[in-house]
């Protein structure tokens, strides 16, 4: 719900009720009250056939793939990079498409003025309707405080014209307010969820690539996120959580990289520790005498996730992201969620 793992933006997101191209897979209904899920999917970061062919075995894991897809230029005009294979995978599999549109550059010039932004709407509903996308997502980074009214208005205008569509469901996607980095002026968090359906709260990069070593989305952090979510105004009913599948490697006295849950695997000879109080998982290891530090997300870290979307009564999950994880991930997920996998 990037450019880095870190989302210092917002994402809308416009779901369908009904949507894909021609008669999609059938898929199991829900239950009222399940838990539905948003699969992130960038494929500039990985290759597309083997993250797709790992989900492939566990297709009902997932309700909508946001794939990354769309460009929002300073003048509103909007560029792709959809992805054919990509677009068959989730039409053949029955996962509703809801691509993500990111402002170019982090560029907040088309919120600023009244015929920018209106261009922008125009374009992005223009594309949804084209494709027949299940909805859209809208992803804007970096933005100063000065775009908060921008941007408030841009949601507004958006909601409004995809209203006469009827199918159209929305939701924003919010970097947590506590957050330890990150700008968080751009976004009136209560102002934007009065013109949409479901919010997805990034919950996740406590600890970063800049910061010193530490767990990725500590447990007491995410519940203390949703708790001031709700507060804020939103409704526990609109939120998506944001859940990670991935670390960071800190070097002593370095930067961190991203390591992939899958990649954690490959890891030989070191010792798996568990933080009881941030239910986490760490490690450390030594490498051209210099220690590393790693702490990562994955299945071991997901029940509790999972306990705290059901004990706040939230809309559903988000995960980032899809080519990260791997089969025994998608196999929690499903077991967790109570969804059999034919």
């Amino acid at each position: 719900m990037k450019s880095s793992i870190l989302r210092l933006g917002i994402f809308l997101w416009l779901l369908a009720l009904a949507g894909g191209c021609g008669a999609p897979a059938a898929r199991p209904p829900l239950r009222p009250g399940q838990l539905r899920v948003i699969g992130f999917f960038d494929q500039s970061r990985t290759t597309s056939a083997a993250a797709l062919g790992t989900l492939s075995r566990y297709p009902h894991a997932i309700d909508y793939l946001s794939p990354f897809w769309y460009l929002v230029g300073p003048t509103g005009t909007v560029s792709s990079k959809l992805s054919a294979p990509v677009f068959d995978w989730a039409h053949t599999h029955g996962v509703r498409l809801m691509p993500l549109f990111t402002n170019a550059g982090g560029t907040d010039a088309f919120l600023l003025n009244s015929a920018t932004r209106a261009a922008a709407v125009r374009n992005v509903v223009s594309i949804a309707r084209q494709e027949h996308f299940a909805g859209v997502s809208i992803d804007f980074e970096l933005l100063p405080t000065s775009a908060r009214d921008g941007l408030t208005a841009f949601m507004s205008e958006l909601a409004a014209a995809l209203r006469p569509l009827h199918t159209k469901l929305t939701t924003v996607d919010v970097i947590p307010s506590g957050h330890a980095t990150g700008a968080h002026g751009a976004y009136n968090y209560q102002a934007l969820a009065r013109y949409v359906n479901q919010v997805i709260l990034m919950t996740y990069d406590r600890h970063d690539p800049s910061s010193p070593p530490g767990p990725v989305a500590p447990l007491p952090w995410v519940e203390a996120s949703i708790r001031s979510a709700i507060a804020s105004g939103i409704p526990p009913g609109k939120i998506y959580l944001g859940v990670a599948t991935y670390g960071y490697d800190w070097p002593a006295g370095g930067r961190g990289v991203t390591v992939p849950l899958k990649d954690v695997r490959n890891y030989r000879h070191v010792q798996i520790r568990w933080d009881n109080t941030d239910k986490e998982t760490y490690f450390t290891y030594v490498v051209g005498g210099i220690q590393h530090t790693v702490w990562y997300e994955g299945e071991r870290s997901l029940p509790y996730k999972i306990d705290l979307a059901k004990q706040y009564h939230l809309h559903g999950i988000a995960i980032w992201r899809v080519g990260f994880e791997d089969q025994p991930y998608w196999s929690s997920l499903e077991r967790l969620l109570g969804r059999k996998n034919p």
